[in-house]
């Protein structure tokens, strides 16, 4: 799931066929079916048929939508899963809450599904909703939208699903998360919230291990790292500044 939000961005300043005006030919109907078939049998992964590797490739996922308005009948609960996300990413989250919710009404402890709907939920500015989605989708062991949650979270002051849960899996990925974009996230949120929050711990357990060369100039976390070297006087977090400015 991870870089959804990233790609929903991008289909943000790219114009978009809805998929409910695509009149798809015979042939793109056969191509969608064999694909969620192939997906039905397992020789087709979740990623492989409506993840970050098709994102290219938009009217084959809006394609993916359209086959669901005209062939819902054919559709397998499995099969949801994919459409659902198909659906965020073309910007209809309506529709991907509606699917990623019957899903799991099947599979409940499904964390992808989870993640959807917390997508979906964070896209259409529920904020509420994706709290308590993104929440869900963490207990049962994805992890691949902390920022964004911890954003949400930020939103309605939900300090507790901050301070319990979105802070202390950062801390614990921040460092060893083989993606280092998302490090670079997930470092720059910690270092934001221990500003607005002035925390001072949290701040250099934010920072230690980061080199200056992970900060890169005039970023997020630069200008986050700077307001903390202004805020907090601490040896550690001078030692920390002294390093990274």
């Amino acid at each position: 799931m991870r870089k959804l939000i990233f790609i929903i961005y991008l289909c943000s300043v790219t114009q978009l066929t809805k998929a409910g005006s695509v009149q798809l030919s015979e042939k793109e109907m056969n191509q969608i079916k064999q694909r969620l078939e192939a997906y039905e049998a397992s020789k087709l992964s979740f990623d492989e048929i409506s993840g970050t590797v098709n994102v290219t490739n938009m009217a084959l996922l809006t394609n993916m939508t359209a086959y669901f308005r005209m062939r819902s009948n054919d559709v397998t609960t499995k099969m949801l899963l994919p459409i659902s996300r198909c659906f965020v990413i073309v910007g209809e989250y309506s529709d991907a809450r509606a699917l990623a919710q019957r899903y799991l009404n099947v599979h409940s402890n499904d964390c992808r599904g989870w993640n959807i709907l917390f997508v979906a939920n964070d896209n259409a500015e529920s904020y509420d909703a994706a709290v308590q989605t993104g929440t869900n989708a963490l207990s049962f062991g994805c992890e691949e939208n902390l920022p964004a949650l911890g954003a949400a979270a930020l939103r309605v002051h939900r300090t507790d699903v901050l301070e319990n849960l979105v802070i202390p899996r950062m801390l614990a990925k921040k460092d060893s998360d083989p993606d280092s974009q998302y490090r670079q996230e997930m470092r720059t949120f910690l270092a934001y919230y221990s500003v607005i929050s002035t925390n001072e711990t949290l701040f250099v357990k934010a920072l230690r291990g980061v080199k200056r060369n992970d900060v890169g100039p005039g970023s997020d976390l630069g200008r986050c790292i700077k307001e903390g070297c202004e805020l907090f006087k601490t040896k550690e977090a001078e030692r920390i500044c002294r390093e990274l400015n």
